[in-house]
């Protein structure tokens, strides 16, 4: 039998990435890895942070255009 009615639904989106370079996005990933598995290993607060830091001035200077 045809179609009389019907409701179309689509979902649109674009996705941009800041980092231009593969090299780039493989080390913040890398990076963010790590940051994770100490944050579940307990490790020394000093050290997540530092490296949670170094990964935020990374992605600002790497993100910047």
């Amino acid at each position: 039998m045809p179609i009389t009615s019907s409701v179309r639904t689509a979902c649109v989106f674009w996705i941009q990435n800041l980092m231009s370079r593969d090299g780039q996005r493989t080390l913040l990933f890398d990076l963010d890895t790590v940051i994770q598995r100490l944050n579940t290993d307990n490790a020394d607060e000093t050290d997540r942070t530092h490296l949670t830091g170094c990964n935020y001035i990374l992605v600002h200077m790497w993100g910047t255009p």
